[in-house]
């Protein structure tokens, strides 16, 4: 037989074969060992498949389940309805009886429906997989933030933590997912990530942001017009005034979101990290158009970040006071701030271009093998 060879067989010789074939698995004769080799090739090498009856239908989409081949299924009647129930994916061609045990139903009778079909499933994983990813490094830079802030005394307040969930998080987590999918059917398969290959993003990307903050926060130490925020005379002195318990409470919460320098640049390029996160998960999605095509979600984003420039090159005196924070004196240091998030940005890109390239080899790697038995 032919490497590429291929056959076509109708219902009745497929039964015949099939049931010579599990005699063999049942009794494990050589006798029908030949006829359960010949099915098995007749089962990956047959491209047309003639008039199957109902049961033949649904005894070969076991039979190719069993090869752990994803089988798609479209039907449009009720001979139908046991192969459709079978399949991993059945498309019903009509709202008739096969519709109640189909997963999908398509109005019009034509096949065609199924390749926008797999083009929709395919941007719904990639959609996924950006979603999950994003949610965890935004969960993982907030992280190394504020234990960086308490560390030197401090913390992110209320409202600066509110206004990254509600104008970051929530939003763009909605945002990424109205990018249409590709109009044309890619041959790559979607990626079947392990928990490793999350786990090497989010090292990667947390390496990334946590030393991109510490080299803004020793930029901003040796700055002429940084003034450390002395966080334990400030306590002294409030403990000082009132010789209630809670009061004293209350007083250490408060002490630590008192605005300071750290608090105030750290915050900044924090809110900046999260643009950069979003933006790059938004970037490299796999079966989608691209993002310029989202023009919503374009908007936002050129928004977000139009925001935290306005709070880096404008002192709003209510916007300042509402997230606790103190103006920046030197021009100099805003503009070196937003050129430290711009070399930030271009290295993150480049972390998760070559990052996705791994997880594709990865994935090539792990593609599924033929077994040789039903």
């Amino acid at each position: 037989m032919k490497s590429n060879s291929c056959f076509a067989i109708t219902g009745s010789t497929f039964k015949i074969l099939y049931d010579l074939s599990q005699r063999y698995l049942k009794n494990k004769n050589d006798e029908n060992k030949e006829y359960h080799e010949i099915f098995i090739k007749m089962i990956n090498k047959t491209l047309v498949f003639a008039r199957m009856q109902p049961e033949h239908k649904t005894l070969l989409i076991q039979c190719l389940k069993k090869q752990n081949k994803i089988v798609a299924m479209c039907g449009d009647g009720a001979n139908d309805i046991g192969a459709l129930r079978s399949a991993d994916v059945g498309i019903s061609l009509g709202a008739d009886q096969a519709s109640a045990s189909a997963h999908f139903l398509s109005t019009g009778h034509d096949i065609k429906c199924l390749l926008k079909l797999l083009c929709e499933g395919k941007a719904c994983v990639s959609n996924f997989l950006a979603c999950y990813k994003f949610m965890l490094v935004l969960c993982l830079i907030k992280f190394i933030s504020s234990n960086f802030l308490f560390q030197i005394n401090s913390i992110l307040t209320n409202n600066q933590t509110i206004l990254v969930d509600l104008l970051i998080m929530l939003p763009n987590t909605i945002l990424i997912s109205l990018t249409a999918p590709s109009t044309v059917l890619s041959e790559q398969r979607p990626l079947y990530v392990k928990a490793n290959q999350i786990c090497i993003t989010l090292i990667s990307h947390g390496l990334i942001m946590l030393i991109f903050q510490i080299i803004v926060y020793g930029l901003m130490i040796n700055q002429n017009w940084y003034h450390k925020h002395d966080y334990y005379l400030d306590l002294f002195n409030s403990i000082s005034k009132s010789s209630n318990e809670n009061n004293t409470e209350r007083n250490f919460y408060e002490e630590l979101k008192i605005p300071c320098c750290d608090n105030t640049i750290l915050f900044i390029y924090y809110y900046l990290q999260c643009i950069i996160t979003i933006i790059i998960f938004s970037l490299y999605t796999p079966f989608k158009k691209d993002l310029s095509e989202n023009k919503y979600h374009i908007f936002y984003l050129v928004g977000n970040a139009s925001f935290a420039i306005y709070i880096i090159f404008v002192h709003n005196p209510i916007i300042y006071n509402f997230f606790g924070l103190i103006e920046i004196e030197n021009p100099n240091f805003k503009f070196a701030l937003l050129v430290i998030a711009i070399i930030n940005f271009f290295i993150s890109l480049y972390i998760e271009k070559n990052l996705l390239k791994y997880e594709e080899e990865k994935n090539d790697e792990n593609e599924v093998s033929i077994p040789n038995k039903l």
